[in-house]
């Protein structure tokens, strides 16, 4: 709430000079420069079509054990067989038998932008995204095996071959890289509540790409954030580098303001205001149609 406030404080977007590129690119959505490796270096999935990228053993099957974890909407069950995917790459992933999934794998604070996640078209990609990053399945032997930025690809690729449409897939890219969860390269994800003490704090945290934007941002903002990758790809057809550099922008931007907030606030020598980063969002949705066990999802 303290962020929040320190935010609102800075004035949001609304007073900001639009001279400065990254908040011109933030109030009137366009694409902005690509950084990165480019799409067609990653060699995406097109989509169904695609002979290069394809499901193994699809559709995804469920076990009938319902699972309960806490603090979570929907019901999760376990694969009752091994699930595969090969990327445009011809890189491997696989969901073992037994890996938790609820058939959503998006932040639930993005569901009201995003829509209902639950689709038989997003069942397969759900279910191998959560092995390797999913709530349950930290004991997994894929859980962490592949860096974040990699397995979160591995999702919009997944979804395109499951039948996702172009753009819903990019959005629903965008939530994960955005909300989703992220770790070093060792496989490490920051836990605990960060203190963010000072400006100094905040902006550190900001500048880490393996510590996500749900961990020191407000849930508010980062709402505020999905709503313009909305807007963004209603007007444009942005390339996933694109959408990665606009809400990297789009985060610095927000981190730097609360910072200013802190700072002008005189608490910028490490005194602990008394305020931190609960836990991160879930990635279910709320109540409504369970996945249920069985065979679901479309290969």
């Amino acid at each position: 709430m303290r962020i929040l406030m320190a935010l609102m404080a800075a004035g949001g977007l609304a007073a900001c000079d639009l001279s400065d590129p990254i908040l011109a690119t933030r109030s009137v959505p366009q694409a902005p420069p690509a950084a990165g490796p480019s799409d067609s270096e990653r060699a995406l999935c097109p989509g169904q079509s695609s002979p290069e990228c394809r499901f193994e053993n699809s559709p995804v099957k469920l076990a009938p054990e319902p699972v309960q974890l806490p603090r979570r909407a929907l019901v999760f069950y376990p694969t009752a067989e091994p699930l595969s995917f090969v990327d445009g790459r011809g890189r491997d992933w696989v969901a073992p038998e037994r890996t938790l999934t609820d058939g959503a794998s998006i932040p639930k604070m993005f569901i009201s932008i995003i829509g209902e996640p639950t689709s038989r078209e997003f069942a397969n990609a759900a279910a191998v995204h959560d092995a390797y990053c999913g709530v349950g399945n930290e004991d997994g032997p894929k859980f962490h095996g592949a860096p974040w930025r990699d397995v979160h690809r591995m999702f919009y690729d997944a979804l395109r071959v499951g039948g996702t449409p172009e753009t819903k897939a990019k959005l629903m890219y965008a939530a994960v890289y955005l909300g989703g969860p992220r770790w070093s390269d060792g496989g490490a994800e920051l836990s605990g509540e960060p203190r963010l003490s000072s400006r100094g704090s905040l902006a550190a945290l900001a500048q880490s790409e393996d510590v996500s934007p749900a961990r020191y941002l407000p849930e508010p903002e980062l709402r505020r954030i999905m709503r313009q990758v909305r807007d963004l790809l209603e007007t444009a057809q942005p390339s996933l580098s694109q959408i990665e550099t606009f809400i990297d922008m789009s985060v610095s931007e927000s981190a730097r303001h609360a910072a200013h907030a802190i700072g002008q606030g005189g608490n910028d020598h490490g005194e602990d205001p008394g305020y931190g980063i609960g836990d991160g969002p879930g990635v279910d949705g709320p109540p409504g149609e369970d996945v249920g066990p069985g065979d679901i999802g479309e290969g």
